[in-house]
Order: C-alpha cells, then structure tokens, then sequence
C-alpha cells in the first residue's frame, strides 16, 4: 500500500475549512481519511455553507426538468459561456468545472434542453451531488 500524499490532505483539510465544511472524506490508493472540523468561525464560510444546505433540501424537480449536479466537493467555476437562463446545453457539453483539490473537474450537461435555473455562483462551494442547474428537456 502507497504512503498517503499528505501535503495533499493539508491542502483538502484547507479547503474544507475555508469552505465551511463540517466533515471531510478521501480515499486513495487503498487508505481511508476522514476528519470532523470546528463550525467555522469566519462568518463568509459559514453563509456559504448555508447556501449549500439549503440547496440540498431542494423540492423534487417538475416532469421534464433535470438538474445538472456537481460530480464532486468543491468550488463552482463557469466554463467558457456561462450558464443563465434561456441558454441551450447539448448532452455531453462540459457547462462548468468544479475546483477540488486544485484539479478542475468538467461538469457535463446530461442532457440537450434550454436552462431554466442556475443555482450556483462563480466561487461558491458546492458540496457531491449538489444541483448547480435546472435544464428543461427539448426535443
């Protein structure tokens, strides 16, 4: 079993707190990490933190609208055009990138449809799972 890269979970742990998160999870060649963290005290991470529970508990999505969701823990960045309402995605078109562990990951559109909402900001943090827009199916 390979030594963990730990400058790598000193950075994660940084990214967590910075975020606001309460708990961290990684994996990697074979060995499990996992640490619980103070609430923040900075009042920036702690809104933000906010902002990505409330979105959790959003409603079930009408017939017909899918949500395009974060692949993974992280901050939201617009990739080229950013996304707003009205703008057309095509399945498979890589709409954002989410920024962990300072790696872009491409979030794909699921599907062709027209966006209906966007859920997140530049910068924000958005936590695995966490829908960053609503895409109304076409066609």
């Amino acid at each position: 079993m390979a030594e963990p890269d730990w400058e790598a979970v000193r950075y994660a742990l940084d990214l967590a707190r910075q975020g606001g998160f309460a708990e961290l999870e990684l994996e990697f060649s074979g060995t499990r990490f996992t640490a619980r963290m103070e609430p923040a005290s900075n009042g920036q991470a702690t809104s933000q933190l906010a902002k990505v529970e409330e979105a959790a508990q959003d409603p079930i999505e009408p017939a017909g609208v899918i949500a395009i969701e974060a692949p993974c823990v992280g901050y939201y960045k617009a990739s080229g055009t950013p996304l707003e309402p009205g703008k057309h995605v095509s399945a498979g078109e890589v709409v954002a990138s989410i920024a962990a562990l300072g790696l872009a990951n491409d979030v794909p559109s699921p599907l062709d449809g027209e966006v209906v909402d966007v859920l997140v900001r530049d910068g924000d943090v958005v936590e695995f799972g966490q829908p960053i827009a609503r895409v109304k199916v076409t066609g």
